[in-house]
């Protein structure tokens, strides 16, 4: 159960991330590396890591 989970969540990020990029919108995010990582030109609005 826990592997669709995670796997659904990847999905949704990659569509939330295209729609965004695509869009050439703004996205607020607490996973700001995943993002950085698939989608390079996106802007994102994310917590300053520590």
């Amino acid at each position: 159960m826990s592997n669709v989970l995670v796997d659904s969540n990847v999905l949704l990020d990659f569509y939330i991330g295209s729609h965004a990029a695509i869009r050439n919108m703004i996205l607020l995010t607490r996973d700001a590396s995943r993002y950085r990582t698939y989608f390079p030109k996106l802007k994102l609005i994310a917590p300053q890591s520590e």
